[in-house]
């Protein structure tokens, strides 16, 4: 996929916004529960996440040699984007739980 063609696409748009906008909610949500402070600093577990759907298509080379070619340039970055959006959900649940319990 070239710039052009990555700029436009709006399936990588979609992903994201929606990813920030997780991010976003649960460090607003954090944020009036504890610290303001506090929440900022753990955003830092969703820097993973956030790279491998974000720059999932610069990352699909490296994904190919690492996988030992089980991986192939055509389904490489949606790998690497699933990767990220399970992560993602995870850590979300994981912040979330506390509140939701207590």
């Amino acid at each position: 996929m070239n710039d052009a063609e990555y700029a436009t696409s709006k399936h990588i748009k979609l992903h994201r916004f929606l990813s920030v906008g997780l991010v976003i909610g649960v460090t607003i949500i954090y944020a009036q529960d504890y610290n303001s402070l506090l929440s900022f600093r753990r955003l830092a577990v969703f820097v993973l996440p956030l790279t491998l759907i974000w720059y999932s298509d610069h990352l699909a080379c490296w994904a190919v040699g690492i996988s030992g070619h089980w991986l192939n340039g055509s389904n490489a970055d949606v790998a690497l984007r699933i990767v990220g959006w399970i992560i993602l959900i995870i850590l979300l649940g994981l912040r979330l739980l506390p509140l939701i319990l207590g």
